[in-house]
């Protein structure tokens, strides 16, 4: 129940390894209290203070390590091209492109852009050197995701100008 309030059981790729600590370590530690609190409200003394301290030593340490190792072995899965995610973005503007190179900069994290979606090109030509081209125009986005694999989709439209679209 603790690591589901704490979302622990969660995809984490993209989160870095000392928020996920200190997930880990609140979650232990309510643990920990929640068990301290209903010996004490049953009125049971079967659970000492040393007891909890040890408890929440030991079982933060462990989630951790093994959290540690299990993102270790899944960053050199990923680099070998397995277990990986389909991005697709929708918009085209700096800060999608920013996202994709940081994306792309990590592939340890198992990302791989498809393309882009978007109506308004300002300057398609300096996307086309980063490497990236439009798919389709924004109309066209149920074909796209019809036609190509695409585990997620990042919506980068500017929300003032581009409300409707980006609601739809």
């Amino acid at each position: 129940i603790c690591f589901n309030i704490f979302r622990l059981y969660e995809s984490r790729r993209l989160s870095r390894r000392a928020s996920e600590m200190s997930d880990i370590l609140r979650a232990t530690t309510l643990g920990s209290l929640a068990f301290l609190f209903g010996d004490l409200a049953l009125s049971m003394d079967l659970v000492t203070w040393v007891f909890v301290a040890l408890f929440w030593a030991i079982s933060s340490a462990l989630t951790i390590a093994t959290r540690w190792i299990l993102r270790l072995g899944l960053e050199q899965v990923r680099l070998r091209g397995r277990n990986r995610r389909h991005v697709l973005i929708v918009g085209m503007n700096d800060r999608t492109v920013q996202f994709a190179r940081n994306l792309e900069a990590h592939p340890e994290l198992g990302y791989c852009v498809v393309g882009f979606v978007d109506d308004v090109w300002a300057d398609p030509e300096r996307f086309n050197e980063y490497g990236y081209c439009p798919l389709a125009p924004l109309g066209d986005f149920g074909r796209v995701i019809q036609k190509r694999i695409v585990d997620e989709v990042i919506i980068g439209l500017p929300m003032k100008s581009r409300y409707e679209e980006a609601r739809a």
